[in-house]
């Protein structure tokens, strides 16, 4: 998405920003007159010959979220406000929307359709599920429940491409690294996961990674146990064999 952003529609959405959020501190000209430079002058050198980018941000660049998503949300707001019918959730990071909609799926057809005639430059893919949809590194579904509670469930959400290339056992860091690693994925899954079993298959889906890494079985369930009983120390616990 970072090289897809018009530079004067993304430059034209910052200053519209500055405009509805105004500060007398900020030199609003002289950041835009940055931003400017930072687009437009960035070249680069590839297998011999030179290159300049004439369209969007290089990946990178420390501006480069912060100004897509000045970008996007002057996209969505001028895009939506077309739109007879609106969906039920909107939430987005960066370029990943997630929607529920509760109209029919004609109406559906009609509202991407608009998104995607919004502006030529930003075309947008859409997954449809009645039951589940991947949403960033989480899955939300329909579980065993939702008949009664009318509630989602949420659980990990692992990309068919993600290899859990994570710290080697045997590599030269400290040794509250490795510790530190697993306790801080152990946290992530147990906010994710709305049921117990979602969160013990996540836990074994990366154990079973870290142990082909020389993690033993023994330190692995130390810091399981350890991490469950920091974040609910009056629950008792049980562990499930690895896989």
């Amino acid at each position: 998405m970072y090289t897809n952003t018009d530079n004067r529609d993304g430059l034209r959405a910052v200053a519209k920003i500055f405009q509805n959020n105004p500060d007398p501190d900020r030199p609003d000209l002289e950041i835009l007159e940055m931003l400017q430079s930072g687009l437009e002058r960035n070249d680069f050198e590839f297998n011999g010959k030179w290159y300049l980018q004439i369209s969007g941000t290089a990946m990178g660049k420390k501006f480069a979220p912060s100004y897509a998503n000045i970008f996007m949300a002057d996209f969505e707001k001028e895009a939506l406000a077309k739109c007879t019918k609106q969906p039920l959730v909107y939430v987005r990071f960066l370029d990943d929307i997630l929607i529920i909609w509760t109209h029919s799926r004609s109406d559906f057809d009609d509202f991407f359709e608009t998104l995607n005639n919004h502006h030529p430059c930003i075309k947008l893919n859409a997954t449809i599920s009645n039951d589940s949809i991947d949403f960033l590194d989480t899955t939300v579904f329909k579980g065993p429940n939702f008949d009664k509670t009318g509630k989602l469930d949420i659980k990990v959400f692992f990309k068919p491409t993600d290899s859990h290339q994570l710290l080697h056992k045997k590599s030269f860091h400290p040794k509250h690294s490795f510790k530190g690693i697993i306790k801080s994925q152990i946290i992530r899954f147990h906010r994710i996961c709305t049921r117990e079993s979602d969160f013990n298959n996540a836990v074994n889906i990366l154990f079973r990674a870290l142990r082909n890494r020389n993690y033993s079985y023994r330190f692995l369930r130390k810091i399981k146990g350890e991490t469950l009983k920091e974040i609910n120390p009056k629950k008792r616990l049980h562990s499930e064999s690895l896989l």
